[in-house]
């Protein structure tokens, strides 16, 4: 499959990293495997060529998991501690 990117923002709900999408349509989904990349420095707790999976909370707005399981059940959301810099990209894969 060919990645397909959506611009995103970073920021905190509860000391869980929440992604805000700011291009690309509302995706509806949970459980789903993606990865990031960054044009200068991704938000802490992310990193480039590693498999993370989403949880929704709105239409454009998610949690990220490391795992499937904690994603369909909305569990375990990686912390937040720091936005990044840069344009952020969520990928597809």
């Amino acid at each position: 499959m060919i990645p397909v990117g959506h611009v995103f923002t970073a920021s905190s709900s509860s000391g869980s990293l929440l992604l805000t999408l700011t291009t690309g349509a509302e995706l509806s989904i949970s459980g789903h495997r993606v990865r990031f990349s960054s044009s200068e420095t991704l938000p802490t707790g992310l990193s480039t060529g590693t498999d993370y999976w989403l949880n929704r909370v709105s239409a454009t707005t998610y949690r990220v998991m490391s795992n499937p399981i904690d994603a369909i059940a909305g569990t375990n959301a990686l912390s937040f501690s720091n936005a990044g810099s840069g344009t952020h990209e969520l990928l597809f894969n």
